[in-house]
This record gives C-alpha cells, sequence and structure tokens, in this order.
C-alpha cells in the first residue's frame, strides 16, 4: 500500500498520551505495517532498526508501544486497525484486476443501455402529437414553437412545478457521505470530514472533487479528495452560471428518475397567435 487513510482526530484521541520518541516509534510502525501490508515479525532488534530506535530511551520505548497497540499472534504484532484496511485495500484491488482482465467494469443489462436523449430513454420521449420519437409517424412543427429543452418536471397536468436543484452544500453531503460512509468511515466522522473540507475549499470545488473521486472509483476516497483539493485539479475555469447549474440537475435527476411510460415537459415556448 503506497495510502492509508489517517484519521487525524482518531489518532490524536488514542496517541495524546505518547512522548514525541513514543508517538514517533508507533507512527513508523504503522507505516511499515501498511507498506508491508503485514503483521510485524516479533523480532525486537529488528524492530528497533526499523523505527530508528538508537538510544537507550528509544529502545525502550519500542515493546511499550508494541504491547499497548498490537497484539502478539504467532510470532508477530497484529494491529485490528490495520488488517483491516488492508484486506479492505487487497479485495478493492483484486475487483479491479478482474474487472481488467474482463474488459472493464461489468457491462449493464440490455434494458439498461437503451439509448439515452437528455437523461431520459430515447423511445419514452413523446413529441408534441404525442408520438413516440423515432416512430413512423414525423410530427409536424409549428414554425413560432421554440426547441423542445431537456427539462426534467413533473407529469403534466399534475400543477407541480419542477422541483428546485440542490445547493453546492446539499450535494456535497448527499454525494460524498455514501461515498465515505462506504469507504469504512463512520457517518459521524464522515460528516466532520466533508465540513473540515468545506472551511479550506470552495463548495463547488468539493462537489466536482467528490464526482471525479466517483467516476475515478478511487480506492480511498479521503486521500484522493484531500489531493485534488490541494492541488486545484477540482476547480472549474469557468463558473457555472444559474441557468447552466440548474440544466446539468435537470438532466441528472432525469437520468435518475427516467423508466419506461415517464411523462416528460415538453417546453412549447411562445405561440405567436397574431392574425395576418
Amino acid at each position: 500500500m503506497n495510502y492509508y487513510s489517517h484519521n487525524i482526530g482518531d489518532y490524536a484521541q488514542a496517541t495524546m498520551h505518547l512522548s514525541l520518541v513514543e508517538d514517533a516509534i508507533y507512527s513508523r510502525l504503522l507505516r511499515r505495517y501498511y507498506a508491508e501490508e503485514q503483521a510485524i515479525k516479533d523480532d525486537l532488534q529488528l524492530i528497533c532498526r526499523w523505527v530508528g530506535a538508537r538510544t537507550e530511551e528509544e529502545r525502550a520505548a519500542v515493546p511499550m508501544i508494541l504491547a499497548e497497540f498490537f497484539e502478539l499472534v504467532d510470532g508477530a504484532w497484529r494491529n485490528k486497525r490495520a488488517d483491516s484496511e488492508i484486506a479492505a485495500y487487497q479485495q478493492k484491488a483484486k475487483t479491479n484486476r478482474d474487472n481488467g482482465k474482463s474488459g472493464g467494469r461489468p457491462k449493464k443489462k440490455p434494458n439498461e443501455t437503451q439509448s439515452v436523449s437528455g437523461g431520459l430513454p430515447e423511445e419514452t420521449q413523446a413529441d408534441a402529437t404525442g408520438n413516440p420519437v423515432g416512430g413512423q409517424q414525423k410530427p409536424s412543427r409549428n414554425p413560432n414553437q421554440e426547441p423542445r429543452t431537456n427539462k426534467y418536471s413533473v407529469p403534466n397536468g399534475t400543477g407541480g412545478t419542477p422541483p428546485e436543484p440542490p445547493s453546492a452544500v446539499d450535494q456535497i453531503f448527499a454525494l460524498g457521505l455514501p461515498l465515505l460512509i462506504a469507504a469504512g468511515q463512520p457517518e459521524k466522522q464522515a460528516r466532520s470530514m466533508l465540513g473540515m473540507f468545506r472551511k479550506g475549499h470552495d463548495d463547488a470545488d468539493i462537489v466536482r472533487a467528490i464526482q471525479q473521486c466517483v467516476d475515478d472509483q478511487a480506492i480511498e476516497p479521503v486521500g484522493y479528495l484531500q489531493r485534488v483539493l490541494r492541488s486545484g485539479a477540482a476547480r472549474s475555469s469557468r463558473t457555472p452560471n444559474a441557468s447552466q447549474r440548474r440544466t446539468s440537475w435537470n438532466e441528472e435527476m432525469g437520468a435518475a428518475v427516467g423508466s419506461p411510460g415517464a411523462v416528460r415537459e415538453v417546453n412549447m415556448g411562445v405561440i405567436d397567435a397574431t392574425t395576418h
């Protein structure tokens, strides 16, 4: 493993009683554990060399740290949290390798790969005459009618209004919480992590970083988000206006709730009824 999740709050609470030397020894042992992806062999002289314990004080601290944070099992010092993280990493890596050997991600089922236009299945879209798009009859177009827009709306005749797109803050927690929880973060800890991101970064940048993380299938979402936000790779060269944000959200909503028989709003524009 070249990376492992380091929760600052949990680590600080568990190690606040340690001296500077003891903290350094524990940190180096953890890094060795994750790098080797295996328990630490019960060889005190070798362990002291690994962590750089030279003085009498440093060498005396090594067995204390081992006894407090590790468990000796079958001749090796094990750490439950590290074992859990390594197992999750190895399983994720295996899944990615298997997908790669089979040509990428598993293909969707036939009814999930139909042509999509405007976020909804093509065959469910109806024109102004009620004929399905791609059918035998081609509807005529009123010269004063504006082109149909890719807007997600409630069914015609319900008297309802299209839902307002969520704010960037709503999107951060709607997308970020499931991502971090799925990676093993407790919900409370995941919320704190997202809140910490918001203190140092623009909300729109965080949303883009989360979306990139999902698209790239990052194994360690926390580290991925930290790197992307710190490097500025999630920043957009041009901030979308309200209309662009609404269009983008409507397209996402349409893709999420689209199903056979779904009714779409058709924007008829302005009809010129002037008598010539």
